[in-house]
């Protein structure tokens, strides 16, 4: 994903009335942003992949997208439409949310779409035995934010997710039985929305490092990126080891250094910042 912080970029509605000391505060982050993307490009190793041969493996391949579709549809989708429905928001802002909502139910529509293309007769819009049923309650994912929560809770919530997933360290793309539409539609819309996504996130967190009401905000942040990374090795890596990696090829040495990257790349958004706290 090559990002060009230009004209085109800050006249997207949501960037209405940002100042030039944010702009160029967006263009030396996404400068240094891109350098640091770049060293984890370059570390990916590179996957010749295949279509499933068995319904063993289209099960399997057809269920991880699906499992990640319904999980950000119900996630990211609802933290942003609780967002709208509860917080007193800027024009500019809310255009976003709507952009943003609209942005990730297409990409988690696609995902649960294609797999249920390639595995007809299996109905991915329901929570899987095999995926909630494993790796959950059994149920679809409930909506993140509860009643009382604010817009702090919000940007919490949702800068783990599009300061760090977004990078493509993540092991979908590294399968080497694999639904081919995805991972192109991946690379072509998922990566260049996750852009916008990034500062639009990451300026709203710096605007509120700011403000009096963020007094707490980075050392709260620094303590939610610790935990996802140790989620990451811990629960979500047997997930990856038992399926990703023996099952569906991946690569075992990149997968396992994935906890290492989004620690690398969480002290990057801290730094950036400027927030004294160390994943």
């Amino acid at each position: 994903m090559n990002v060009k912080v230009d004209e085109a970029v800050f006249s997207k509605p949501w960037f209405h009335g940002v100042a030039d000391e944010e702009r160029n505060w967006l263009s030396w982050l996404l400068q240094g942003e891109a350098k640091d993307r770049r060293t984890y490009n370059d570390a990916m190793p590179r996957v010749e992949s295949r279509a499933p041969a068995t319904q063993t493996e289209r099960d399997l391949v057809c269920g991880a997208w699906a499992y990640r579709g319904r999980g950000e549809l119900a996630g990211i989708c609802g933290a942003s439409a609780y967002a709208i429905a509860h917080f007193p928001l800027d024009l500019p802002s809310l255009s976003f949310l709507y952009d943003h909502i609209a942005d990730e139910s297409h990409h988690s529509v696609e995902m649960i779409e294609w797999a249920g293309r390639y595995n007809s007769g299996k109905n991915y819009w329901q929570a899987d035995p095999d995926w909630e049923g494993r790796w959950g309650n059994g149920q679809l994912r409930a909506l993140p934010l509860k009643e009382g929560q604010s817009w702090t809770d919000y940007l919490l919530f949702m800068l783990p997710i599009e300061t760090g997933a977004g990078l493509g360290i993540r092991p979908y793309d590294l399968f080497r039985i694999q639904l081919k539409e995805l991972v192109e539609f991946s690379e072509d819309r998922i990566h260049g929305d996750e852009a916008q996504h990034f500062m639009f996130f990451i300026l709203s967190a710096r605007r509120l490092l700011a403000d009096v009401e963020g007094k707490d905000f980075g050392a709260r942040l620094a303590a939610l990126y610790r935990n996802n990374v140790r989620m990451l090795a811990g629960e979500r890596m047997k997930m990856w080891d038992e399926l990703f990696v023996s099952k569906l090829g991946a690569d075992p040495a990149f997968v396992h250094n994935i906890p290492e990257m989004r620690r690398h790349r969480y002290q990057f958004i801290l730094d950036s910042l400027e927030v004294k706290e160390s994943v």
